[in-house]
């Protein structure tokens, strides 16, 4: 059965062929784009290059005139990222918004590529993999020293509740055990009510404007430069998030020395006092949130099964590791229940699949 994405298509294409044409009866190749964890899907439009003809192999390089349709089925998510995009976009770097036709969720992207962070680590050497991460880093304190300042005014800031210790507990505790059920494991969720309480009490100042999604698929290199994608659950919280989100990331296992090197990095651009130590008291509850989010996804049917055993591992790590020395034993037993049926369930590695 079709759906309703694939039955907007050549509606898309047709809106995006007019928005993109250099020619008349120019044509585009059409090759679908992963992007499956968000409702929204991507398209990359490769132009004809008249000399070569239509049928010219697809260029590795993209030097033929390419661009990245995306279709997204909601409306309130599409007026935040374009928003948000639009604003952030004029200093920070982001994929440029070519052209749009928000009533249809139709908007024409700069292509940026295929280099995300996560595979390029996969290819690179333990230095070259510390560079890429350093980089990261600077990029990340940019936009936490100017998002804010390039958002204010926005309508949207309304639409994303901010991250408190409130929001923290329903959004990122609470979703993660509401994922769990995807296991079919046995628990009872109000013996671990005072573990997340205690774990969502966590520094949320100084506010600034966070990505909420700063992980290695959302970071892309072009022309040697790194960008940042995703950006559409963008809202008022602590940097610490984001910072939890690159360096505690299921898809990569950084050596605790890259960390340290990118928070000092991080530093450099913007200091923040006692940092490292919300960065290890939120780290579980990011985390929590991803876990949550995979399990989700898995029962949808989606390649996200395999992500489970890495972000139930580090979860478990950084819960053990907790500062003040706060034990989460019920929290530990359901993490290690659950780490065994992922195991069983999913013998492989995120690493297969890309």
């Amino acid at each position: 059965m079709e759906s309703g994405i694939d039955s907007q298509l050549p509606a898309a294409l047709e809106w995006a062929q007019v928005i993109g044409l250099e020619e008349p009866g120019e044509s585009p190749q059409v090759c679908p784009l992963a992007g499956e964890a968000s409702g929204r899907r991507y398209f990359r439009l490769i132009w004809s290059d008249p000399s070569q003809g239509l049928n010219s192999p697809i260029s590795k390089d993209l030097s033929l005139k390419s661009q990245v349709l995306m279709i997204g089925p909601d409306p309130r998510e599409n007026r935040i990222w374009r928003d948000f995009g639009d604003r952030l976009g004029q200093k920070l770097r982001l994929p440029k918004i070519i052209a749009a036709d928000e009533d249809r969720g139709f908007f024409l992207i700069e292509d940026l590529g295929e280099e995300r962070l996560d595979r390029l680590v996969k290819i690179s050497s333990p230095e070259e993999r510390r560079d890429y991460y350093l980089l990261v880093a600077r990029l990340l304190a940019d936009w936490h020293a100017q998002a804010l300042d390039l958002v204010q005014g926005s309508p949207c800031l309304n639409y994303n509740l901010d991250y408190t210790p409130e929001f923290a507990y329903q959004m990122e505790w609470g979703y993660f055990l509401r994922g769990l059920n995807f296991l079919d494991l046995t628990f009872d969720p109000s013996s671990l009510s005072e573990e997340g309480l205690r774990l969502s009490k966590i520094p949320c100042f100084p506010r600034i404007f966070i990505h909420r999604d700063f992980q290695s698929r959302n970071l892309i290199r072009f022309k040697g430069i790194f960008f940042a994608l995703d950006w559409q659950g963008a809202r008022i919280g602590p940097a610490s998030y984001d910072l939890a989100s690159l360096l505690w990331d299921p898809y990569v296992d950084l050596e605790d020395e890259v960390k340290t090197q990118c928070l000092e990095a991080y530093q450099t651009i913007r200091p923040e006092k006692h940092l490292a130590e919300s960065l290890a008291m939120i780290a579980p509850l990011r985390l929590a949130q991803a876990t949550g989010a995979y399990c989700h996804l898995a029962q949808r049917g989606l390649p996200y099964g395999p992500c489970l055993v890495p972000a139930l591992t580090r979860l478990a790590k950084v819960l053990r590791d907790y500062p003040a020395n706060s034990g989460f034993p019920n929290s530990l037993a359901l993490i290690d229940q659950a780490l065994e049926k992922a195991r069983e369930l999913y013998p492989w590695s995120p690493e297969e699949f890309s």
